[in-house]
């Protein structure tokens, strides 16, 4: 008389069911992840913003006015008088080394994410700006995690402007 052991282990149907929860689970956490990253650099982007108008504050107190551009790099649509990008040459340099250490510089380190600093332009809105004649300045910059409000006619990004001049 034949006896059969009874055998122990998973069906195919088992095994496929287990890995596809587990593939579930890895892309549910890589996208967690990559959101987090984002977060992170955005909240770097807000830090840079508020270190140079400190910088830009201490400069005009000692000097009767905001800082122009080395080199103007672009003007942008609405007739301010001058625009530059931390990636373009002469960002804002008259604030190192006297007022600001170093300009900060975008934590990707690439050119689509960039600190844009306006002068002669003032915020007038969460959604529009507007040239000015005033001591004004407005300061964006591009986040990830989120859109902004402005498309700049000098690029193809949104800019999320962040700070101005208190005028």
């Amino acid at each position: 008389m034949k006896s059969w052991a009874k055998q122990t282990g998973f069906t195919i149907v088992e095994l496929l069911i287990v890995i596809v929860v587990i593939g579930i689970l890895a892309a549910i956490t890589i996208v967690a992840y990559n959101g987090i990253q984002q977060r992170g650099r955005d909240s770097d982007r807000k830090s840079g913003i508020s270190t140079i108008q400190k910088a830009l504050e201490l400069y005009h107190a000692d000097n009767g006015g905001y800082p122009t551009c080395v080199a103007n790099v672009t003007y942008i649509a609405g007739g301010a008088r001058g625009s530059c990008i931390t990636d373009g040459a002469g960002f804002i340099g008259s604030l190192a080394p006297k007022y600001i250490q170093k300009v900060p510089q975008d934590p990707t380190g690439t050119g689509d994410f960039r600190y844009f600093y306006v002068y002669g332009s003032k915020k007038m809105s969460d959604t529009t700006y507007s040239a000015s004649s005033d001591d004004n300045y407005i300061i964006g910059v591009h986040f990830e995690s989120q859109g902004g409000p402005y498309v700049g006619s000098w690029s193809p990004q949104n800019y999320n402007f962040i700070a101005g001049s208190s005028n």
